[in-house]
């Protein structure tokens, strides 16, 4: 499945601030997946690839796993390396942070999953969260200004 990706807001129909019950409604109940972690209840779809994160019933977390094509700035980004990602999104961020496994774009509330921020990896999991979400957990991050 291709879905758009809008920083801080959605990823496809998907929007942050959702109740759990019209999630459902959107991606059905095929293949439908419960679990639960530290940050609250977690719905997977794996066909469409979805992974929601609720507190409260609210989605607090969206991610994007392959099957799915999320698309940014007219890009499919799990097809793009892991350069080409950060060279894709750095314009609009003032740093960039990564630990080694996952790159963190503050300012555009992205986070993509490499397994090793290496050049030519290429992502397997994006994650949309809100805004001033995320700050908490820079002291996990280094700021990098490059892929080596």
């Amino acid at each position: 499945m291709k879905y758009n990706v809008i920083p801080f807001d959605s990823i496809g129909l998907v929007k942050l601030g959702m109740r759990s019950e019209e999630i459902r409604s959107i991606l059905g109940e095929k293949g439908l997946m419960r679990s639960e972690n530290d940050f609250g209840e977690i719905e997977i779809w794996i066909e469409q690839g979805m992974r929601i994160t609720y507190e409260d019933k609210i989605c607090s977390n969206i991610e994007c796993l392959s099957p799915a094509e999320p698309y940014l700035f007219g890009e499919n980004l799990f097809a793009l390396s892991c350069v080409q990602v950060f060279e894709l999104l750095k314009s609009n961020e003032d740093k960039v942070y990564s630990d080694g496994e996952i790159l963190l774009f503050l300012k555009s509330g992205l986070a993509l999953y490499f397994g090793d921020i290496s050049p030519g990896i290429q992502p397997s999991l994006l994650a949309i969260f809100p805004k001033n979400s995320r700050e908490e957990y820079l002291y996990l991050y280094d700021e990098i200004d490059h892929i080596l």
